[in-house]
C-alpha cells in the first residue's frame, strides 16, 4: 500500500459555500484505480492534513496525473495556499479499522 500526506488551507467562506466542488472531487477520486480512502484532519485556522492511501505508487502515480488538474479546478478556488505533499511513500503499518 501506497500513501500521500498532503497540507491545503481553505478559505473559510468559500469552503462553506463549496461543497459542490468538494463533492465533485472527491466523486472523481473515488473512481480511480487503486484508491483505499482518505482521513482528512481538521488542523485549525482553515488548514487541513490529509492522508491518502492507495494499493500501489504506480496507481496513484496515474491517478495524480488525472486529479491534478481537476483539484486545480474544483478546489484550487476555495484554497489561500496551495496543496502541497508533505511526505509519500509505502505504508509500514496500517492500524486502521472498518467502521
Amino acid at each position: 500500500m501506497f500513501a500521500v500526506v498532503r497540507e491545503v488551507t481553505y478559505d473559510a467562506k468559500k469552503r462553506a459555500s463549496g461543497g459542490k466542488q468538494l463533492e465533485e472531487f472527491a466523486r472523481l477520486r473515488d473512481q480511480q484505480a487503486g484508491y483505499h480512502g482518505t482521513v482528512t484532519v481538521e488542523a485549525g485556522d482553515g488548514r487541513t492534513l490529509s492522508l491518502t492511501l492507495w494499493e500501489s505508487k504506480e496507481q496513484q502515480e496515474a491517478a495524480s496525473a488525472k486529479l491534478a488538474p481537476e483539484a486545480e479546478r474544483l478546489m484550487g478556488p476555495l484554497w489561500t495556499i496551495p496543496a502541497r505533499i508533505l511526505g509519500s511513500g509505502e505504508v509500514s503499518h496500517n492500524g486502521l479499522t472498518k467502521a
